[in-house]
């Protein structure tokens, strides 16, 4: 119906195309492992969707459980700019920050994505790797159309090996 593909439209922009740009974009401007703590506040952003959209209320150990959580990646993030690496205070701009806030849009993209296709799942009775399928074929659509205006090489080398490794992933 016209709702379950809107709801998987959804899912294919928040699950899809929001983080993978995100985080791609993010990789480039940060180590591996910084953007990879960041990933790890997911369940602060599942926690907060879930209390504002569908009204769950967090039982104690929960939030000791996350405050915990959160206050241990405190350190990891903020230790460059604590010992002087990233530059002092005064120094600092929003530019060093930017990826940070890019590669947290996709975290919260990514978590936002799971509720919708909670809704999918539950509400509208779609097996699960048919709304993923889906989804996963509109968003390499619009990646590759994406890439057709931004960048400005082609498909390098034999369309028979691409065509050929594209079918041994999606088998994979």
């Amino acid at each position: 119906s016209m709702i379950d593909w809107l709801l998987i439209g959804q899912f294919t922009v928040f699950g899809v195309i929001i983080p993978h740009t995100a985080r791609s974009w993010s990789l480039q401007h940060m180590p591996a492992v910084k953007a990879a703590i960041i990933f790890n506040l997911g369940p602060f952003f599942a926690a907060l969707f879930e209390y504002i959209l569908l009204k769950n209320k967090l039982r104690f150990l929960q939030i000791v459980g996350l405050a915990v959580g959160f206050l241990g990646t405190i350190p990891i993030i903020a230790g460059p700019l604590m010992s002087g690496e990233a530059g002092s205070f005064s120094n600092m701009s929003l530019t060093g920050l930017i990826p940070d806030l890019v590669m947290l849009c996709a975290v919260a993209s990514l978590n936002y994505s799971l509720l919708i296709m909670q809704k999918i799942v539950r509400h509208r009775g779609l097996p699960p790797f048919l709304a993923n399928g889906f989804s996963m074929l509109m968003g390499g659509f619009f990646a590759f159309n994406a890439k057709l205006f931004v960048e400005t090489t082609c498909l390098k080398g034999s369309l028979g090996i691409f065509a050929g490794l594209l079918v041994l992933t999606i088998i994979l």
